[in-house]
């Protein structure tokens, strides 16, 4: 099997009331390659006040890595509780060709995305923030913050 493809860039990307949005198109070339279903799991970043997006290959690559630490002799209680966080607070989210999908009303709410996403490529994984969230950040680099700024200035001057 080839190695998975990593997300890799950034993108703003609009949102419109129905809180539908196009996943990147390399974003979208990453997915395709990686698994079949025209399908993301959206959820909440474990450490980041932003969304964590990946495809279902991703999936099956953490429950190989659960396998592996109960054959390690890793608590159970412990594999249980990541198992919950990783595939218990999340949702499934399919696509049309062009890449719009609808971002889970919950989780759009509790990121706080409004009428823009960026969305950062995050190697296995990527995050979907609301700009000014973003902006906000303490977590944030301040070249990510930079290339935000850039993003949403020139899309407000075109529009």
């Amino acid at each position: 099997m080839d190695e998975a493809g990593l997300y890799e860039g950034a993108g703003l990307q609009a949102v419109d009331p129905k809180g539908r949005v196009a996943i990147p198109a390399d974003f979208r070339s990453t997915i395709d390659r990686n698994s079949q279903a025209k399908i993301i799991v959206v959820g909440f970043h474990p450490t980041l006040p932003c969304l964590r997006a990946y495809d279902t290959a991703w999936s099956q690559s953490e429950e190989r890595r659960f396998r592996r630490m109960a054959d390690e002799g890793v608590d159970i209680r412990e594999i249980e509780r990541q198992r919950e966080a990783v595939f218990g607070d999340v949702e499934r989210a399919s696509f049309d060709p062009s890449g719009r999908f609808i971002l889970p009303e919950f989780f759009k709410d509790e990121a706080k995305i409004a009428d823009w996403a960026f969305f950062v490529g995050a190697g296995p994984t990527f995050n979907i923030w609301a700009p000014d969230v973003l902006l906000a950040s303490d977590e944030a680099s301040p070249r990510l913050k930079g290339r935000c700024a850039h993003m949403m200035a020139n899309r407000k001057a075109r529009g």
